[in-house]
């Protein structure tokens, strides 16, 4: 008996609000057929074959062969089948067919559900996730052998998963099974059993066995009630044009090649200035958004990103799409993300918040910060100290080998206090900050080598012991943060997961840790 071919298939589970013959294609250029398919009953084709094509490069070839690269052709092909399953409709990829589904219809985040209570735990090979700090920072890990998700390192209180691919315990299922918003497998299957296949995906999305090895998922859960997101929305556009922007950033969606960007543009229009990076306020000032901004312009407005000659969109986001904010609404805390609010759990919240609120505040009160550079704002505390504070900003050490550098501190105290100082401006800073007094921390710790370093560019006052008499519990790490209201100002939540990351690792190498929140104003109004 002949082996069953195997096919390839990406499948999404459309939202329930979707109807046969809505506009699902994303830009328009797929035929559309209606179809009769067995176990399911009338459905849509939708297929594109775009003609073949040179390839990009070809170009840089053709002075070495042109009778040779000139033959050379590239093309693809897209399908998507929308069939009816368990009573809801799916759209079945084949080819690039994925490309071409507008996400809109999507039920974010169903692969992702299948798969997790599908696979082996034990075989992961490859996932994809989001850092929810003010980065935004984006990982795909693959694994030579089959692992545990443990082992890729994952933080679990601020990392989302997006995507796992791993091997499935239910054999039906092929070898390997992939999750995002699809579920993608490569199975022996017939047209007529794929509706069967379907509602088997589906049924495994609403289990909740996954919960015994990846319960940390709950942390953080895609809001659906479209009532609650309209409220979100609202709450968001408001405090756009009320200019409350602490919590609200943009940055780029997914993974780039920076090595081939120029920068972007908020339009296409190369009078336009090119931007190293997007920024919300350049946005708003660009689009001359003055308190008028809507989430239907967020969503038609882009973002563009340009090759590195300045003339070629290699990459286009919808602003919204681009868009990072926490939301607190009705005492939860809410996070939007590539265009999806999410709920953080109310248990997580509280958690971290009482590890935030036992952190101790730092002993002294640092001098009031005025309308000066980050810079100029330490070089003026060390020189009123009367020596107590040594000067080590912008004085990186270079240790590790090749072009590493590293900043120890800011501004070092004589009772051996190593301060870590940034002006609160959004959450941009304080990853870096956070991450920042780790690493120099631990360096101190564990190398010699490095103490010696540190110690040149110390006044013999505030020097550091270079052999065993040196102690982590004789210092303490501080973070000080300046901000014009220091009795109300409080740290976006996921700044707070970051800070207590660093704590509990300080901690741990038993340093003492404290947090200091500056008062900023005018230099005018300082005595």
């Amino acid at each position: 008996m002949a082996k069953q071919k195997t096919v390839k298939i990406n499948a999404y589970l459309l939202k329930e609000d979707y109807e046969l013959g809505d506009p699902i294609v994303s830009d328009g250029k797929m035929s559309e057929t209606e179809v009769e398919i067995a176990n399911s009953g009338p459905g849509l084709l939708y297929i594109a074959q775009n003609p073949s094509r040179a390839p990009d490069w070809a170009w840089f070839l053709s002075p070495v062969d042109e009778d040779a690269i000139k033959n050379l052709r590239v093309a693809s092909v897209s399908v998507i089948l929308i069939l009816r399953a368990e009573n809801r409709y799916f759209a079945a990829c084949f080819g690039h067919g994925y490309a071409h589904v507008d996400k809109k219809f999507v039920e974010a985040r169903f692969g992702l559900r299948t798969c997790l209570n599908v696979v082996d735990p034990e075989t992961i090979r490859f996932l994809d996730k989001r850092t929810f700090d003010s980065l935004g920072k984006l990982s795909r890990e693959q694994s030579t052998r089959p692992v545990t998700v443990s082992e890729f390192g994952l933080e679990v209180d601020k990392d989302l998963l997006r995507s796992i691919v791993g091997k499935p315990k239910d054999e039906r299922f092929g070898k390997q099974i992939a999750g995002r918003d699809s579920v993608g497998v490569r199975i022996p299957i017939t047209a007529s059993q794929l509706p069967s296949f379907l509602r088997r995906c589906y049924r495994e999305s609403k289990k909740d066995s996954y919960r015994k090895d990846f319960a940390f998922i709950d942390n953080i859960a895609e809001i659906s009630d479209p009532r609650l997101v309209d409220r979100l929305n609202n709450k968001l556009v408001g405090d756009i044009n009320q200019g409350s922007l602490s919590k609200i950033w943009m940055a780029v969606p997914d993974i780039i090649k920076w090595e081939s960007s120029a920068g972007f543009r908020y339009a296409t229009a190369k009078s336009d200035l090119i931007q190293d990076d997007i920024r919300l306020r350049d946005f708003l000032s660009r689009w001359e958004y003055d308190g008028d901004l809507s989430i239907d312009g967020l969503k038609k407005r882009h973002v563009y990103q340009f090759d590195s000659d300045e003339s070629t969109v290699i990459g286009k986001w919808s602003a919204h799409h681009c868009l990072y904010a926490e939301i607190s609404l009705d005492q939860k805390t809410y996070v939007l993300t590539e265009g999806c609010w999410y709920n953080v759990n109310d248990d997580f919240v509280q958690s971290v918040q009482e590890e935030i609120d036992a952190i101790e505040t730092f002993g002294k009160e640092l001098s009031i910060w005025g309308d000066e550079h980050e810079q100029e704002y330490n070089q003026r505390v060390s020189d009123q100290s009367d020596g107590h504070y040594a000067l080590m900003d912008r004085k990186q050490i270079n240790h590790g080998g090749g072009s590493s550098s590293i900043e120890f501190c800011d501004l070092m105290s004589a009772d051996r206090e190593i301060i870590h100082v940034k002006n609160y401006s959004g959450s941009s800073v304080l990853s870096h900050l956070f991450h920042q007094g780790t690493v120099s921390a631990f360096l101190t710790a564990g190398d010699p080598s490095f103490r010696q370093k540190v110690n040149e560019k110390l006044p013999n006052t505030h020097k550091i012991p270079e052999d065993g008499t040196f102690h982590t519990s004789d210092y303490e790490v501080v973070y000080a943060i300046g901000t014009r209201t220091p009795m109300t100002f409080d740290l976006p939540f996921f700044s707070k997961v970051s800070l207590r990351n660093s704590v509990r690792q300080l901690r741990v190498s038993q340093y003492r840790v404290s947090f200091a929140k500056v008062r900023r104003q005018k230099i005018a109004d300082i005595s």
